[in-house]
């Protein structure tokens, strides 16, 4: 009875190490952008967006563009493209990213399996090169054999947090009237959420409003805009 005890613990100790890697904390920062400076002149055409305000959540983090792996013959460690936030540097300046286990797997060769693995990082070194960690029966993977891989280091959007744009259009002009289209996009601004057309009367006055947002159209024709922003889009 004491050895099957011994080997019962053994193994929740076992499922327990395996169990312990957890993704990290993503730390979000609240970037806000506001377009163009006010009480400046500014120009545009047709199609150009005139006033622009944005909210995103952005986060420290690495984009990678192309697939990569370490070129292992029996057991390939591979990841696709996608987002990974910055995690922490040791101390040899090393940079850590943690990958997403729907982006990270084994190619098992030999078994033809794939295996997702969970808790594991991209490195980025000082000198700019790649090296992956991470480890499966046995194997551990190798530093980055793809030649050339693409990704880019900075500020990333997290499209899971509410991120927001509006935006306000040139249309044109026809005789006194000035158009215009107002857009709000979400999340990734891959799909407008919300548009309209709005159109103003210039000799009522050459001072236009929408959405608590001030323009001073100081000159405009069918193909161009002069003006002044004077007051952007108020926070949400």
């Amino acid at each position: 009875m004491r050895h099957n005890y011994t080997a019962i613990l053994f193994v929740l100790i076992t499922l327990s190490g395996c169990s312990s890697k957890q993704p990290s904390r993503i730390i979000n920062d609240v970037t806000t952008i506001n377009i163009p400076e006010l009480n400046k002149i500014s120009r545009a055409e047709i199609g150009d967006t005139l006033l622009e305000k944005s909210i995103a959540y952005t986060y420290e983090g690495l984009e990678l563009f192309t697939t990569i792996s370490d070129g292992g013959s029996s057991r390939e460690y591979v990841m696709t493209p996608h987002k990974l936030p910055f995690i922490k540097i040791d101390n040899k300046g090393q940079k850590y990213y943690q990958a997403s286990a729907n982006n990270y797997y084994v190619n098992d060769i030999t078994f033809g399996r794939r295996i997702p693995l969970y808790g594991e990082y991209l490195i980025l070194k000082p000198d700019g090169s790649l090296d992956l960690t991470g480890y499966y029966d046995l194997s551990t993977a190798d530093p980055v054999a793809t030649p050339d891989p693409k990704f880019k280091v900075g500020k990333l959007v997290n499209i899971s947090q509410p991120s927001f744009k509006q935006e306000l259009i040139y249309n044109g002009k026809s005789k006194d009237t000035v158009k215009f289209m107002y857009r709000e996009f979400s999340k990734d601004f891959a799909r407008p959420s919300f548009s309209q057309e709005v159109n103003y009367d210039l000799t009522e006055s050459n001072v236009i409003g929408f959405k608590g947002a001030r323009i001073e159209i100081l000159n405009a024709t069918n193909t161009k805009i002069e003006y002044k922003a004077l007051k952007s889009f108020p926070n949400k």
